[in-house]
């Protein structure tokens, strides 16, 4: 059953015991697939699952009875799983390599790849996500040409990362597509997938990465290097409004804290939490802007949005890097 709520809104619900009708829904709507041994028949089977599309993405949640081992291949997609309850297991593999994400941390499948999975009881969520856009991003954000992105999947992420993951998709799901003015603009929907690519390529390594060694200074090898740098500016200024750490921002830039540290210092003249700290203020800058206080905007409530609790120090930092008060913008 499909009904389509604002274009490029769609929501897809399925429900069914036939193992042959779930694997057709799924490659219909989702990923191509085929049993090991196709002789062999799935019994005592069940699945049910909701999709939401929203222009280069969507958002599946499926809970399903013990697959057979299978073999999958995504098309032009990139797909990401977590599994959404602590009972769930899975594991994605080759012939070589292969991975069992834990509870709450992602798993992800590159488009054009022959994998094979196999599960148990499965409860999971998964974000898929134009590959073209990713691609883009990557080239945007790394430099990286487009035929050159590939990703390790098979390493785990860190748990920093997997719950910044986990809070993206919470908030592109809640916050963006549950707002009945967000979901009918294919600007605010491109964005949200834009934010989306953007936080695969933070959480995920990848070949625009280029050393993913996590030295320190003092080690014989200079961690402070440009790449470094844009993986942890990338970073903060995606999850500018998450309550973020220096580990948070190392994990993301794939070195460690010192090290990190020493590198915003040579490069940027600056540490990453000071970085950080003006990231916010900037985005608290622009939303005094255009705010409105017959709206009910307040310099406390913006303020408050980008984590500075305490409205002195927020005015002294404000009026030393803009030249008015809070006050001044929010009235302007």
């Amino acid at each position: 059953m499909s009904a389509t709520l604002s274009p490029p809104i769609h929501r897809r619900r399925f429900a069914t015991t036939d193992f042959d009708q779930f694997r057709s829904w799924f490659e219909n709507n989702l990923i191509t697939f085929r049993p090991r041994d196709a002789s062999r028949a799935v019994k005592d089977f069940s699945c049910s699952a909701q999709m939401l599309t929203a222009g280069e993405f969507s958002l599946v949640h499926a809970r399903c009875s013990p697959l057979p081992r299978i073999n999958v291949e995504p098309p032009d997609q990139l797909l990401v799983m977590t599994a959404q309850s602590p009972q769930t297991r899975f594991e994605l593999g080759t012939s070589r390599r292969s991975i069992t994400p834990g509870f709450h941390q992602p798993a992800l499948l590159p488009p054009r790849t022959s994998n094979y999975a196999r599960s148990g009881p499965l409860d999971i969520g998964t974000v898929v996500l134009n590959w073209q856009i990713v691609l883009g991003m990557a080239a945007e954000t790394t430099g990286l040409p487009k035929t050159g992105l590939a990703f390790d999947w098979a390493r785990p992420v860190p748990p920093g990362l997997s719950r910044h993951w986990l809070a993206t998709v919470d908030y592109v799901r809640d916050t963006v597509l549950g707002n009945a003015t967000a979901v009918g603009n294919p600007i605010i929907l491109a964005e949200a997938a834009r934010l989306l690519a953007t936080t695969v390529l933070a959480t995920f390594t990848h070949s625009g990465l280029g050393d993913d060694t996590r030295t320190e200074p003092g080690t014989g090898r200079d961690p402070s290097t440009p790449a470094a740098i844009r993986r942890a500016i990338c970073f903060i200024e995606t999850h500018a409004q998450s309550p973020i750490t220096m580990t948070d921002i190392a994990d993301a830039a794939r070195i460690g804290p010192r090290a990190l540290h020493y590198a915003f210092r040579r490069h940027q003249d600056t540490t990453p939490m000071a970085y950080l700290r003006q990231v916010r203020l900037d985005h608290a800058h622009h939303d005094l802007r255009k705010a409105d206080p017959a709206r009910g905007d307040t310099v406390a409530g913006i303020a408050a949005r980008w984590g500075f609790p305490h409205a002195a120090r927020f005015a002294a930092a404000y009026r030393e890097t803009y030249g008015v008060t809070p006050a001044t913008s929010l009235r302007n």
